[in-house]
């Protein structure tokens, strides 16, 4: 049951949940782009860059600490679109709207893989941009760069609605176990750090390797527990995405997620029903830099 931890898409350092199709792999002139990208990365940039197996490179300005924007929500960012060639600037929009209407899979697929205020310079081949079209201000085959600044994300009515009776059921778990030293994570999140580390703490990209214990909040039984290796926090359900990078390296922590947060109404397998709220005890024993 390991691999219930795991988004189902694209591998993006752990793997990506993202409503766009799926990248294909790397052909000549992509690869000829991707060695172009690189190379300037490695000669001119010393913010965070997360290399994906598209060819995308997101180079982290600043880290977010909020859920990624999934299929249905609305996402506010602003997006200023430049030519990697000569950096002339064609476009400089603020989008309040759905994923998919936005600019083209390259752009779609960058947004998809940043925390919630986070910002971000966003390198996209041509392949993944305009291809071979070209428009009045984007010659063909030319490779892209978007800056992104990932503002907020509305939820749908549904899940509104979800999350807030979600809210009022792990409050009243808190007060019923006299639970304290939990803090309110502003996803929605609740966390108690149980044991402090080492001072390393990861960040959503990095790879990390930990022990966890998962269960219903409903009645307490347990639906899986192991130890996950050479994954990342993106690779997890959105409730361990924002909650591990509050641990550090060989500290532990307790997670009360909300159902949307996990595995919403679809719910898991047999054992993780629709709309179930979780608890996560966690042991992060390794952070990879």
């Amino acid at each position: 049951m390991l691999n219930r931890f795991a988004a189902p898409l694209i591998l993006f350092i752990a793997f990506v949940s993202i409503s766009c199709q799926e990248l294909e792999p790397l052909d000549d002139q992509l690869s000829r782009e991707v060695e172009e990208i690189d190379a300037y990365l490695k000669a001119n940039v010393t913010d965070y860059v997360a290399y994906d197996q598209s060819g995308i490179r997101l180079v982290i300005h600043q880290f977010g600490d909020l859920p990624p924007v999934h299929k249905g929500q609305k996402l506010r960012a602003r997006v200023r679109g430049k030519l990697f060639s000569n950096g002339n600037y064609f476009t400089d929009v603020t989008f309040n709207s759905l994923l998919d209407s936005i600019g083209g899979p390259g752009l779609q697929y960058g947004i998809a893989s940043l925390m919630v205020g986070g910002e971000a310079s966003i390198y996209v081949p041509s392949k993944y941009a305009f291809g071979s079209t070209a428009t009045n201000d984007v010659p063909a085959n030319s490779i892209l760069v978007y800056e992104v600044k990932l503002e907020g994300v509305t939820r749908t009515a549904v899940e509104q609605e979800r999350f807030n009776s979600d809210t009022t059921t792990i409050r009243r778990y808190i007060a019923d176990n006299n639970l304290s030293g939990f803090e309110l994570h502003p996803s929605g999140v609740w966390y108690k750090i149980t044991d402090p580390g080492n001072n390393i703490f990861p960040r959503v990209y990095d790879g990390i390797h930990f022990i966890y214990t998962g269960s219903l909040l409903s009645n307490g039984n347990v639906f899986d527990e192991g130890t996950l290796s050479n994954t990342s926090p993106f690779g997890l359900i959105d409730g361990l995405k924002v909650g591990i990078p509050k641990m550090d390296e060989g500290g532990s922590a307790v997670f009360l997620i909300p159902s949307g947060l996990a595995y919403g109404p679809q719910g898991s397998g047999t054992s993780i029903p629709g709309n179930a709220n979780l608890k996560f005890e966690v042991e992060l024993t390794r952070v990879i830099k």
